[in-house]
């Protein structure tokens, strides 16, 4: 569901928010090319224990995120400490832009 949901508009990996990353490994260890950029220091803190946990976590951050910002939303407060966070996969973004 999720690698349709991608192929048919890939800037809908926005929707994940900080669990894109994590997310993204889930997919590309499925054989799914997602492509290789990636942020290991948000991806380690925004996972899962388990692909399946990362699978839930995400879905459900995605649900939350729609429900609060616009379609396409990139700015995530992350925490106090680390201030906003810019979600950026030039990956996704070029399948978009050509």
């Amino acid at each position: 569901m999720i690698r349709r949901r991608l192929e048919k508009d890939p800037l809908r990996y926005r929707d994940y928010g900080p669990y894109w990353w994590a997310l993204k490994q889930v997919l590309n260890d499925a054989d799914r090319d997602m492509g290789d950029q990636d942020d290991s220091r948000v991806r380690a803190t925004y996972a899962g224990d388990t692909a399946l946990e990362t699978l839930i976590m995400a879905d459900e951050f995605r649900t939350l995120a729609l429900s609060r910002w616009p379609v396409g939303n990139s700015q995530f407060l992350l925490s106090a400490d680390d201030g906003e966070y810019s979600l950026h996969d030039q990956d996704m973004e070029a399948l978009v832009t050509g």
